[in-house]
């Protein structure tokens, strides 16, 4: 068993829908802490996101939750993204994602494809799994890889289906217009169309869909910077996270009759 994430209602298929939540994760590796440079802040994670989407799981959906930090080794970067500076661009970061320094000594190539076996390859096979296990009961099958940001970019949530190329345009459309329907300024495909995950797996009779959220419709109404596990704003959750249980309901019943 892979400890690096979990996976939820596996064996439920209530609905063609599969959930990932690539950059949920704050766990990092021993050999990994011990290379940090002293006072390094590893920001701008996805934030609790495991937390505003938690009655996924009542709703029988399936879901697959990483435990494992982005900095470790980020899945939603394509194994060819390898020797890149740029968090942007590489599955393994040598900077955190503000610019800053993160280690004391140089990663090793051995280091490096050990993080690979251990946990982007696992990561990978469960999101195939699930699809593959999907499309045993269903004809169409949905995956929606959830994040969030922490930049005000005049928006609460941005839409990718790299450009209607993983997603049809009319459930793309839908789905935008629900979550408008629940109060959330929406914006498509810019600036993220989409990682590596809604690339590699929309195809195939699989369609898939990045959702970005806010930090400021869900953590707290301020500005985010350089900063690890900030504090929650209870209220502001839970109050973005019954618009969004109302959202997965109205969607699922259309992609239950698609």
């Amino acid at each position: 068993m892979n400890n690096s994430f979990s996976i939820y209602n596996k064996d439920i298929h209530h609905y063609p829908l599969v959930i990932s939540m690539p950059h949920s994760g704050t766990q990092l590796t021993q050999k990994m802490k011990a290379n940090l440079l002293d006072n390094v802040v590893l920001a701008n994670m996805d934030w609790y996101i495991p937390l505003v989407y938690d009655f996924l799981k009542e709703m029988n959906i399936t879901i697959i939750e990483n435990h494992m930090s982005r900095y470790v080794i980020d899945p939603n970067r394509s194994l060819q993204d390898h020797n890149d500076k740029s968090y942007k661009t590489n599955l393994i970061y040598r900077q955190t994602t503000l610019g800053y320094p993160m280690y004391q000594k140089e990663l090793l190539e051995d280091e490096i494809n050990e993080r690979i076996t251990l946990f982007y390859k696992p990561y990978h096979q469960a999101i195939q799994d699930a699809l593959n296990e999907k499309k045993k009961h269903f004809s169409k099958v949905y995956l929606i890889d959830l994040h969030s940001f922490g930049a005000d970019l005049g928006t609460d949530i941005i839409l990718g289906n790299r450009n209607h190329q993983t997603m049809n345009e009319d459930l793309f459309h839908k789905i935008h217009q629900l979550l408008e329907k629940q109060g959330f300024r929406v914006k498509d495909n810019e600036p993220f169309q989409g990682g590596y995950i809604t690339k590699h797996y929309g195809k195939d009779n699989v369609e898939s869909l990045q959702i970005e959220l806010w930090y400021q419709k869900y953590i707290a109404d301020r500005y985010f910077g350089n900063e690890e596990f900030p504090e929650i704003n209870y209220q502001l959750m839970n109050q973005t996270k019954k618009q969004f249980h109302q959202f997965f309901n109205e969607l699922t019943q259309i992609l239950d009759g698609n």
